[in-house]
């Protein structure tokens, strides 16, 4: 059976339940800790550190209480999802397979690849993550992308309005041909002129700032919009990269592409800022435009 991430809670938060899945559910807890802003949380046989390590402010609690503490807490962000990231192709398989039946469609004739598909995407999630907590990123939407564009060709985003984050100066002047970006105090520094770009990358280069994805969701758009055929919404609506090749936002459409077609190229603005001022200037971006952040 297909377990969601509150389903999973509820089990734990059962005391009497003593046979568990020790190491998926140690894991699954630490993820759910990190995503709700306790990011050094820690997870090990059963035994939760909410600070990394036990302290007299913070001690060791059990699995079970911080279960219920969570369901209790926060119940919006436990709703009924699929972590794609921790859950396993076997139950992932069953999911799919479920939803596309029930409009009358077959999962292996949607993504014949389905299977090295999905542990390709759980492979980059491993490997690249940050792990950010949902709550500290940016959240630039498509319809967002005309106006995030029109604010740096027009001038500077103040990265210290209050309620934003700390950071230089973005500036972004466009000729014919090309596209700049410079970063300094106000006024600019010609000196730290970058080159920028809008380029078409392949699914498979670009990384993944955040593990969580909830796989219900991506099935749900693919069977809501279709396919992510060259020319469709999803790979021609522009998400923006970093000079590592992180994502900044569309997270949910870019695992879309992983799952159809790994090679499919999607359209990027190639901002090559590294990745920690890049989440600051979306960050500044986000506070700018009123948009509330994921939870």
């Amino acid at each position: 059976m297909s377990e969601t991430i509150q389903e999973a809670l509820e089990r734990i938060g059962d005391a009497r339940d003593l046979i568990r899945e020790e190491w998926a559910d140690d894991q699954m807890m630490e993820r759910v800790l990190k995503s709700l802003g306790f990011v050094h949380a820690r997870v090990a046989s059963g035994v939760v550190y909410l600070e990394g390590k036990g302290t007299v402010c913070s001690p060791p609690l059990d699995i079970h209480s911080v279960a219920r503490m969570i369901l209790s807490q926060y119940p919006v962000q436990t709703r009924k999802t699929l972590d794609a990231s921790i859950t396993p192709l076997s139950v992932a398989r069953e999911y799919a397979h479920k939803k596309f039946k029930e409009y009358n469609l077959n999962l292996y004739s949607i993504l014949p690849s389905f299977d090295q598909n999905y542990q390709l995407l759980q492979h980059l999630c491993k490997q690249y993550a940050l792990n950010i907590p949902r709550a500290e990123m940016p959240v630039i939407e498509p319809k967002d992308m005309y106006d995030f564009e029109t604010k740096l060709e027009g001038g500077y985003i103040d990265l210290l309005r209050k309620g934003t984050y700390s950071s230089p100066y973005l500036k972004e002047v466009r000729s014919r041909k090309r596209g700049y970006v410079y970063i300094g105090e106000r006024g600019g520094d010609p000196s730290k002129v970058i080159e920028t770009q809008v380029l078409r990358v392949p699914a498979k280069d670009l990384k993944p700032l955040q593990s969580q994805i909830w796989f219900n969701l991506v099935i749900q758009y693919i069977i809501q919009y279709g396919l992510p055929l060259p020319g469709s919404h999803t790979v021609n609506t522009t998400i923006i990269k970093s000079k590592e090749n992180y994502i900044l936002d569309g997270h949910h459409r870019w695992a879309q592409v992983i799952l159809y077609n790994p090679r499919l190229t999607m359209k990027v603005l190639d901002v090559p800022l590294n990745i920690d001022t890049l989440l600051k200037v979306g960050r500044s971006y986000t506070a700018y435009v009123g948009n509330a952040p994921n939870r």
